[in-house]
């Protein structure tokens, strides 16, 4: 019996890790901006805590997440992951133009869980996708790890154009992105849980 595709977890995965490296650019751009309208100081050290934030929280809470897909499902993660990351990036429009460091760095808390609920379930997923397929296994998780990284990169570079454009209104456009993640890991086939 044919299995159905994994594409769309991967195009999931892509979307949701170029979304993450656009939204860290447009926070430095944001902060810039603000600084620059309010005469307020912003240090690249508050500027640093911004992605240093998100990637401690992801790595904090990843075992968690895993462990809780694992008894609940990986499914449930995958798309609620990027929900909670739609959530995220909607309040990004509500940012303060006043000491708004402490609302920024809440907020990539949110979005650091948001990865770690995803990852871990899409790292599962792969695992029991491929577990009688050993041989397409190294190839999976290559393409993985290639998807996850080219995401990074593309949205790092397509955040200056987003900000460019549309300012605050990118924010708006990173919550659309994280609602089609969203419809994506739903598209992903179902696969027993091992």
């Amino acid at each position: 019996m044919p299995r159905r595709s994994i594409v769309p977890l991967f195009l999931g995965t892509f979307l949701q890790r170029a979304n993450s490296g656009a939204t860290t650019v447009v926070y430095g751009l944001l902060l810039a901006q603000l600084s620059v309208h309010n005469r307020h100081t912003i240090t690249n050290l508050q500027v640093g805590l911004l992605p240093v934030t998100y990637y401690v929280t992801e790595l904090t809470f990843a075992p968690l997440m895993g462990s809780l897909s694992d008894r609940w499902g990986r499914r449930a993660f995958l798309i609620l992951g990027p929900l909670l990351g739609l959530v995220q990036a909607g309040l990004l429009l509500f940012t303060p133009n006043i000491n708004p460091l402490p609302y920024l760095l809440s907020l990539q808390v949110v979005s650091g869980i948001s990865s770690a609920m995803a990852t871990p379930a899409a790292l599962s997923y792969l695992a029991d996708y491929t577990m009688r397929r050993n041989v397409h296994r190294m190839r999976i998780m290559s393409f993985y790890e290639l998807v996850t990284s080219g995401g990074i990169a593309i949205g790092t570079v397509l955040g200056g154009f987003a900000w460019d454009r549309l300012e605050r209104g990118a924010f708006a456009v990173f919550a659309l992105i994280y609602l089609i993640v969203s419809l994506c890991m739903a598209l992903t086939p179902v696969v027993n849980q091992v």
